[in-house]
């Protein structure tokens, strides 16, 4: 008896539809996996740390930021709207009001000339190491220092 190609056997076909349901399972379960390890931000913004590194899990590396009371595997900043905190003395603080317009530059050149911005809020206590009183001056622009998070600033703030 001669089994040509064309003729198909019922054990054969049977064998190629269950190797078929493993394949889609398999892919069913990459995809799921795949989903369940995908990591998403909660905010649209702009990655600004990363405390752990591919392959970690939080707390697995005792040298990593994640091993250090770290909450997430990394820093989200909402770049598109920055501020610039400045530290008032406290001597000067009463002539500081919402509203009011401030210039912010670079001591160190890291962007060219100034940015515009208003006052958003004032602390309500003193810093009592520094003196000073944190005031929140919103950035019209916020382009040209998206990628300068933490960077020192100089803030003049205009008379009232």
């Amino acid at each position: 008896m001669q089994i040509g190609l064309a003729q198909e056997r019922p054990m054969d076909v049977q064998r190629a539809q269950a190797e078929f349901q493993v394949a889609i399972a398999n892919l069913q379960k990459a995809k799921a996996d795949l989903e369940t390890s995908a990591t998403r931000s909660p905010i649209a913004g702009q990655v600004l740390k990363v405390h752990i590194k591919e392959g970690e899990q939080l707390g697995s590396n005792p040298s990593s930021d994640a091993s250090k009371g770290c909450n997430g595997i990394a820093e989200i900043g909402k770049t598109d709207q920055m501020y610039a905190v400045a530290d008032i003395g406290e001597y000067s603080i009463a002539k500081v009001q919402p509203g009011q317009r401030a210039k912010i530059s670079s001591p160190t050149n890291t962007f060219p000339g100034e940015i515009a911005g208003t006052v958003e809020s004032i602390g309500l206590q003193s810093k009592s190491d520094r003196g000073a009183v944190e005031v929140k001056v919103r950035l019209d622009d916020s382009r040209p220092v998206a990628k300068l998070t933490n960077s020192a600033v100089n803030v003049k703030i205009a008379s009232p």
